[in-house]
């Protein structure tokens, strides 16, 4: 494989709630977010050296401390290659850059992308946790037919977040699923590596979806499930 730039860019906000007439492009028939989600982020990555119009490929992140944030994998990978950058972290709020120092990436644990779709990234100077508060983990599976909230920036502009209520579901090639039709929420574009959580806390990181098809009519989305690596991801964050 070839060696590729990129660079990342991690935008912290204080997250109001704010309205919108143009938010389609993160969580489908969602809501505007609320203020239990001050751990979200958002990461807009692209290849260096940067071109004027180039294509910046946008993710969801939550903060899990001071230093480290929990994302997907494949916002840092490309074709099982991983990515290097120009490590830029910008707060919205203060317009102030701080650098990434490192990345993790899950380790494999079986054949389908949402069984280990995870990246912790961490960054130089210390995130104010007071402002932006990190999200509490679940080493436990939400239960099926529970309900859950997801949430993502989507595409970066405008960066306005968003959320909606999804239901977990059962499904063969992740170990955890939604469903939802054109009038039901789930996440979409730039929602990538956005949090799946149940009473507050992240019990996924959502990883992909699959359109509706001739067979089935729903869309699917695939979730990572924080309890497959939870011990992988304490330990990381320790560090």
């Amino acid at each position: 494989m070839g060696t590729y730039w990129v660079s990342l860019l991690v935008t912290l906000a204080v997250l109001a709630l704010a309205a919108s007439t143009d938010l389609e492009s993160r969580v489908q028939n969602g809501q505007p977010i609320g203020p239990e989600h001050k751990h979200l982020v958002e990461l807009n990555t692209h290849f260096e050296p940067y071109q004027p119009g180039e294509y910046v490929f946008s993710c969801t992140g939550s903060i899990l401390n001071g230093y480290w944030i929990i994302s997907a994998k494949h916002c840092l990978q490309r074709d099982g290659s991983s990515l290097n950058w120009a490590k830029i972290v910008r707060h919205m709020n203060s317009n102030t850059e701080n650098t990434i120092v490192d990345y993790k990436l899950a380790p494999v644990i079986g054949p389908y992308r949402a069984q280990h779709d995870i990246a912790l990234v961490k960054v130089a100077n210390q995130l104010n946790t007071n402002v932006y508060q990190p999200i509490l983990l679940s080493p436990v599976y939400p239960v099926q037919g529970s309900t859950a909230i997801v949430a993502g920036y989507g595409k970066p502009d405008p960066s306005l977040p968003r959320q909606g209520v999804v239901t977990i579901g059962k499904c063969n090639f992740a170990p955890i699923c939604s469903f939802s039709n054109e009038f039901t929420a789930r996440p979409d574009n730039g929602d990538s590596g956005g949090p799946l959580t149940v009473d507050g806390r992240l019990v996924g990181i959502i990883s992909e979806g699959i359109p509706p098809t001739a067979t089935n009519p729903l869309y699917e989305e695939h979730y990572v499930a924080i309890a497959d690596h939870y011990n992988w991801i304490m330990g990381v964050i320790k560090t």
